[in-house]
């Protein structure tokens, strides 16, 4: 016999209130709210280095980078997450005054790690899934423990 839970739900507006407020981090998908999990060493050096890495190359473009620190809205789904790593090309559309929430990234990059696997696989989907075929694109990038570099792997689909 399987008990329902009650699961509280939220609109959007709601979890905007209460994340602002916050000390923690959490994403908003379909009323619900999730907790964020903390990152390891691995994950956060990668990130690091994915980020400064974005920025010095987009320096004489049209494009900004931007690190987990900036929310950013799937409008097809309703998710409001936080990337690794969004990076948007010209003109850039926020939710509100805040400016803290982004609306149009060309890019979006999830750093995949071993755990939580289905977290991570899920919420990936919901990202890249639901994106504009033009800007539907999924990194990844791995440590070589041997030599200590990133490689990485690009996969993009489109029209």
């Amino acid at each position: 016999m399987t008990l329902a839970q009650n699961v509280a739900r939220f609109s959007e507006a709601e979890y905007l209130r209460l994340e602002r407020a916050a000390e923690t981090r959490s994403e908003y998908f379909d009323g619900e709210i999730f907790a964020m999990a903390g990152g390891t060493r691995s994950h956060s050096l990668i990130q690091t280095n994915l980020a400064g890495e974005l920025s010095s190359r987009l320096k004489a473009s049209d494009c900004v980078a931007y690190n987990n620190d900036l929310r950013v809205k799937v409008e097809a789904t309703g998710l409001l997450t936080y990337p690794d790593a969004s990076v948007v090309c010209g003109e850039q559309r926020f939710l509100d005054e805040q400016e803290d929430t982004l609306l149009n990234p060309t890019v979006v990059i999830e750093v995949l790690s071993d755990l939580p696997k289905l977290t991570t696989a899920a919420r990936n989907s919901k990202i890249t899934a639901k994106f504009p075929p033009a800007a539907n694109t999924c990194s990844s990038a791995k440590r070589n423990r041997a030599s200590n570099n990133l490689s990485g792997n690009r996969t993009a689909s489109g029209p």
